[in-house]
C-alpha cells in the first residue's frame, strides 16, 4: 500500500494505493452491482489489454457505441 500527498489550490488530498493480488481477473463491486475487469482487444484504434465492466451475468457492459451497432 502506498500514499500520496497534493496539494492544489490550498487543498491538501491524499491518494490512497492498493495493490491487489486477484484470483479471478474481475473484481466484484458489492455497492454498484458490477465487476470491474480486464479485457483484451481493438477499441478505438488500439489492441491492448482494457479495463472494462462487467454485469452480474460476467457480460461485458457495452459502450455507446457499441449499444448504437446492436
Amino acid at each position: 500500500m502506498s500514499s500520496t500527498i497534493h496539494e492544489s489550490m490550498g487543498k491538501i488530498t491524499t491518494t490512497l494505493v492498493v495493490k491487489l493480488e486477484l484470483e479471478e481477473p474481475r473484481i466484484w463491486m458489492d455497492d454498484i452491482q458490477l465487476r470491474l475487469g480486464l479485457w483484451q482487444g481493438f477499441y478505438r484504434e488500439s489492441d491492448r489489454v482494457w479495463l472494462c465492466w462487467y454485469d452480474t451475468d460476467c457480460d461485458w457492459v457495452l459502450t455507446p457505441e457499441e449499444r448504437e451497432r446492436q
